[in-house]
């Protein structure tokens, strides 16, 4: 039977366990030294604090356990959100691909040779950067990011990938990274389509600063003011409306300090809205 309990979950119960135990220790000394004094009261003593370890002790790691056990089905259930937004990604692909074709067959028969030829080009280039998206090393990271492009192709969004690290050593955090970029992305989907006047460009680099992985999403959507941007982290607090919850960048937030990472964020007119998370890297 595999242990769920990491070893360093297990120090969280141990200093309630000493501090039992030297009182056992103590309750112990206390006996030997008046041993003909009460016998049987301090031997009832001596069980019971005994026992007491005992059940802190086995009652401490299941608690920790049922804590994990929470949290892994908390991971599975985003998982489960970003399969639901693949699925709509691919159906939207399908659709998207159908009015490529027919755009295709309409500058051809139009004899529009140079517009169909600019079309073409523009259509290699997003093929060959979804193929790029498949040779990541990290499987689940690599189809987040395969799916976000394929959103991005049909919302008519340029979304640009720059990795430059490998992230095949990823795989414990594969899934909560997944969730920290498809959040961010999201965040940048809506914040570049939120205006006409915006540049419906995203760009995403994953990178490597001497012992920590940096994951940037930039857009140049609306600026964050400076007065509120303290707040953007904080749950239920958002800029959007009534329609949305305020959970995204505080999912993001929790998520970023579990992996004991940290995440900032950083808005202006000439650069944009850049959010930058860094983690310690395997």
């Amino acid at each position: 039977m595999i242990n769920v309990i990491p070893k360093s979950l297990d120090k969280v119960i141990i200093l309630p366990v000493l501090v039992q135990f030297l009182l056992l220790l103590t309750a112990a000394l206390y006996i030997s030294k008046n041993l003909d004094q009460h016998l049987t009261e301090h031997a009832y003593i001596f069980i019971c604090l005994t026992v007491s370890i005992i059940i802190n002790f086995f009652l401490g790691r299941k608690l920790i356990a049922l804590s994990l056990k929470d949290a892994q089905l908390k991971v599975k259930e985003a998982m489960g959100e970003s399969i639901i937004k693949l699925n709509a990604a691919i159906e939207e692909q399908n659709e998207h691909f159908m009015d490529q074709i027919r755009e295709i067959s309409n500058l051809y028969q139009k004899q529009q040779i140079d517009d169909l030829a600019t079309y073409l080009r523009q259509i290699s280039n997003n093929i060959t950067q979804v193929n790029d998206m498949l040779k990541v090393d990290q499987p689940i990271i690599g189809a987040l990011l395969k799916s976000k492009l394929a959103e991005a192709d049909v919302r008519n969004i340029q979304l640009v990938i720059d990795i430059s690290v490998s992230l095949a050593r990823q795989k414990e955090n594969a899934l909560i990274l997944a969730r920290i970029l498809g959040n961010l992305i999201d965040n940048a989907f809506e914040a570049v389509l939120s205006g006409n006047e915006y540049d419906k460009l995203i760009l995403v680099r994953i990178s490597q600063t001497g012992p920590l992985l940096k994951i940037e999403v930039c857009n140049k959507g609306p600026v964050i003011p400076p007065e509120i941007i303290d707040n953007i982290f904080l749950a239920g607090y958002t800029l959007k409306g009534d329609n949305h919850g305020g959970l995204g960048l505080n999912i993001v937030k929790t998520l970023t300090e579990k992996l004991s990472g940290m995440v900032s964020v950083t808005s202006d007119m000439d650069t944009g809205t850049s959010f930058i998370v860094t983690i310690p890297a395997k």
